[in-house]
């Protein structure tokens, strides 16, 4: 699954005043291992209650993940 994808449920689930240790257990559940860690879960979590409404990675400084050459 995409890290968007469990961003969009975190933040469903925080629309809805669950608390990171409320949420995590509910995405260990259906995600089994391969579910965000439970500090992934508190950042994003805290982000969203904050205000923030972007799933996407902020924009940062230095190489591209990618390269093009000719």
């Amino acid at each position: 699954m995409e890290k968007i994808e469990y961003r969009a449920v975190i933040k469903f689930f925080v629309l809805d005043s669950l608390t990171p240790t409320e949420i995590h257990p509910k995405l260990l559940k259906v995600y089994k291992d391969a579910t965000s860690s439970l500090s992934t879960v508190k950042k994003w979590a805290a982000l969203f209650k904050s205000g923030r409404t972007s799933l996407e990675d902020d924009p940062r400084e230095g190489h591209p993940k990618t390269a093009t050459t000719p």
